[in-house]
């Protein structure tokens, strides 16, 4: 059944002619109230987020108030209680408005003129007035759920709403997250790419003896390393993640290839060459050398060791020399040939 609706204005500012509205006592949600509010003829649109509430004083001296809706337009729509209309005579009606800090603002008064009813239910059957009666409170019963309904419905969307903005939130932060996880990713795959292609093409030369790359049974990689291997690359990727197992780092030492002299797994040498002082000997010169003066009768020195002998010419003689180099070399230096710097592991598990 379509509502019948009334327009009306009503001042806040100031009392204006005492508005007069018809309806009928008892009649159940039929009526409906388009309120204009004023401030001293000035339109007043109602915020949205105000509490509206119709007040009324029946005849019979019962009050009370009611909720009221606030539409688009700042208007104010009720639909007329049946407790407003329960008494015949004139109703007074004023309408307030509250805020969240409570603060309150209430109109004018208006007035509801309410016909007595023709109907009290005293001219039906027993049966049917109970009946009657079984059917106002059942629609009485049913206004109220649905009232309760829609309050509980209005609610539950407010927090959906809160909860769909919460999600929006986590959504983008996720995605900002994600962002920052793949950037991070390709960071990281850039720089391990040479070895990964280095490692597809080892395993793809890692095949049964066969060779013929049909049917072969691959290796694994850590299998290609076992307990002992050394693993060198320009890269400072840890091979424990390219192939797992437990690796220990080498630093600051070169690799000697194990031998009669050097046995596998030894260490040694000095990261400075020290050259240790010293002297150097020259073996012993023996001869039969022979002197020859120019000139007739003239004679030759020999001299060996510190003696001085005279022989004539032509003479030989035999003799030793002994020599030493009395220098010494001895200090510090550096004996480092040119080298590669590359990163060094051994596979220990």
């Amino acid at each position: 059944m379509k509502k019948v609706t009334r327009k009306i204005t009503v001042d806040l500012s100031r009392r204006s002619n005492s508005r007069i509205l018809f309806a009928t006592q008892n009649d159940l949600y039929s009526r409906r109230l388009l309120i204009k509010l004023t401030d001293d003829g000035m339109p007043y649109p109602v915020q949205h987020g105000l509490t509206v509430t119709v007040n009324y004083l029946r005849p019979d001296g019962v009050s009370g108030a009611y909720l009221a809706d606030v539409c688009e337009d700042g208007s104010v729509e009720y639909v007329i209680s049946p407790a407003i209309l329960n008494a015949a005579g004139q109703t007074q009606c004023t309408v307030s408005l509250f805020n969240e800090d409570g603060n309150k603002l209430t109109s004018s008064p208006f007035i509801i003129d309410v016909a007595e009813s023709l109907y009290l239910g005293n001219d039906v059957s027993e049966d049917e007035g109970e009946d009657l009666i079984s059917s106002i409170m059942s629609a009485y019963t049913s206004m109220d759920s649905a009232e309760n309904a829609r309050e509980w419905a209005e609610a539950e969307r407010e927090r959906a709403e809160e909860q769909r903005k919460i999600a929006d939130e986590e959504r983008v932060s996720a995605e900002l997250g994600r962002a920052n996880a793949e950037e991070k990713r390709q960071e990281y795959y850039s720089k391990i790419e040479p070895n990964l292609r280095a490692i597809a093409d080892i395993q793809q030369g890692f095949i049964n003896e066969n060779g013929d790359g049909e049917g072969g049974a691959f290796v694994s990689l850590l299998q290609a390393y076992p307990i002992g291997s050394i693993y060198m690359s320009v890269n400072a990727t840890d091979p424990a993640t390219l192939f797992g197992g437990e690796w220990e780092r080498i630093k600051d030492t070169f690799l000697l290839s194990a031998g009669d002299t050097y046995g596998a797994g030894t260490s040694g040498g000095s990261a400075d060459a020290v050259l240790i002082e010293h002297t150097h000997d020259i073996t012993s010169y023996q001869g039969n050398p022979t002197y020859l003066k120019s000139g007739s009768d003239a004679s030759g020195v020999l001299v060996v060791h510190d003696s001085v002998d005279y022989v004539t010419n032509g003479a030989s003689s035999a003799h030793k020399l002994n020599a030493r180099h009395a220098g010494k070399g001895g200090g510090q230096g550096k004996n480092m040939p040119p080298y590669l710097a590359v990163y060094v592991w051994k596979r220990v598990g």
